[in-house]
């Protein structure tokens, strides 16, 4: 059997997280909702035979989310800030990945780079409701990389391009 290579299968869970990034994030623009309301919120049951209110914006059933929630329903509910930054990392992550001249940059093999950025998308992706599972992905690719790095593996562009600089066109040496 071969040797497990965690950068590989790293990148393949976190392109798959990416999409899902993406994906959620657009359902979190159109549908919006701070995941963890309930830990701090209270219940407002629905109308029924004792008080007859019907459901409104004045009056609103369901989970009511506490004062101190309010940043998060105003950069999640009211402006969707936490739903375009996770689209806008997991699109930069997708670019780094699967664009190939993207692999001759110097972001491309760093190792702290994306554990920073993935951590980051984690966090913002696990704010609102559509992406949860999102957020659960992005770290188990995070964990992939933090495991790769620990065992020393090297990304295979980085090889081919040891002393390169940062950027450039690749034909010369730096």
């Amino acid at each position: 059997m071969g040797v497990f290579i965690w950068n590989q299968w790293g990148r393949f869970v976190a392109i798959f997280a990416c999409v899902y990034t993406l994906w959620a994030g657009l359902w979190g623009i159109f549908f919006r909702k701070f995941f963890w309301d309930f830990l701090n919120g209270r219940l407002r049951l629905g109308p029924n035979a004792r008080n007859g209110r019907p459901c409104a914006d004045a009056n609103p059933c369901g989970i009511i989310p506490a004062r101190s929630d309010q940043i998060f329903i105003m950069l999640i509910v009211t402006m969707p800030v936490v739903q375009l930054l996770s689209i806008a990392f997991a699109s930069a992550h997708l670019t780094l990945e699967l664009v190939p001249a993207c692999r001759k940059l110097s972001i491309y093999r760093s190792w702290a780079l994306r554990i920073v950025t993935y951590t980051i998308q984690a966090f913002l992706t696990s704010l609102f409701y559509q992406g949860t599972n999102a957020a659960i992905y992005t770290t188990i690719a995070l964990i992939a990389y933090i495991m790769a790095q620990v065992k020393g593996e090297e990304v295979e562009e980085a090889k081919e391009q040891r002393g390169r600089g940062g950027g450039g066109s690749g034909g010369e040496k730096a």
